[in-house]
């Protein structure tokens, strides 16, 4: 048998303070790093070390207006599967990948009352040594390998939106816009297999017998994935999918004060819409969950 153990180990600072009345900042950042004493068949590498940071702004404009912005950076160290793994014959391990690391902006406008919330935030993240998948031609045949590429950027804008229309009825709503794109030494291209827009709408009812109701649609669009493994180079457009879903809770504080919680029953993808998170692999389909939560 061979052995194989990591260990990851992060250590950071942060401070959170209010400079003025209605302006509150965040400022912090951290030292990481992996180590794998123990590689099975493959030689010792040295530790990898990277860091990060962490820093925001939020100001208040009015009593329910509020503007913030944010940027970061962070890294991903690459896991034992992506390092050594051979995956029943099908990858070929890379024990020399590099950590991905990653710089993240947004900035946005916020409202926050008593009937309605919103926000807008356009947002922008960099992303450097990305790690992507290649075919190699081995003695054993084709297989594939995992390398570090030179990265992904992606930008676009977040919305949200918050409706209590009335004691018993909200209305819960998302929608995101975003252009992902993989750099190249020719440019750029498409994303493999990130959506370009993503859509969520919750209707929630609680009636006065304690019985809720819940309605929510997932959509999700203008995903792209490889047709042509070897290259790389050519995409297709997956099935855009709108996903229905159903909720029905009933509140166990309304049988006895001695307990809480609730008896639910959940309806995930009620029209059996087929969604693929990838170029022929398509999500399980209509499902059914019963359950109670309970709290004393």
């Amino acid at each position: 048998p061979s052995t194989f153990r990591q260990h990851i180990f992060s250590t950071g600072l942060e401070y959170q303070g209010t400079l003025r009345p209605r302006v509150e900042v965040t400022a912090g950042a951290s030292v990481d790093g992996t180590a794998t004493p123990e590689t099975g068949p493959f030689p010792s590498r040295d530790p990898i070390y990277g860091w990060g940071l962490n820093t925001g702004v939020r100001v208040g404009l009015t009593d329910q207006w509020d503007m913030r912005g944010a940027l970061g950076r962070k890294t991903r160290f690459p896991t034992m599967r992506e390092l050594f793994s051979g995956a029943l014959g099908k990858f070929t391990p890379n024990p020399n990948l590099q950590p991905v690391s990653a710089w993240i902006g947004e900035i946005g406008v916020e409202r926050q009352g008593t009937l309605w919330s919103m926000g807008v935030t356009p947002f922008y993240t960099r992303v450097q040594n990305t790690i992507g998948k290649t075919n190699v031609q081995t003695p054993d045949g084709l297989k594939v390998k995992r390398i570090n590429l030179s990265g992904a950027r992606v930008y676009g804008v977040e919305s949200s939106l918050v409706w209590q229309a009335t004691d018993a009825l909200r209305l819960d709503g998302s929608l995101t816009w975003s252009r992902p794109r993989s750099i190249t030494d020719e440019g750029t291209q498409k994303l493999d297999e990130k959506p370009g827009w993503l859509g969520s709408g919750l209707v929630e009812y609680a009636f006065p017998f304690g019985l809720s109701v819940t309605g929510q649609a997932r959509y999700t669009g203008d995903v792209y994935a490889r047709l042509d493994r070897v290259t790389g180079r050519a995409f297709g457009r997956l099935p855009s999918a709108l996903v229905l879903d159903a909720r029905l809770a009933y509140d166990l504080s309304r049988l006895t004060d001695a307990i809480g919680g609730e008896l639910y029953a959940r309806g995930e993808n009620l029209t059996d819409e087929t969604k693929f998170i990838g170029l022929g692999l398509p999500r399980p389909g209509r499902s059914f969950r019963l359950g109670v939560k309970v709290s004393f």
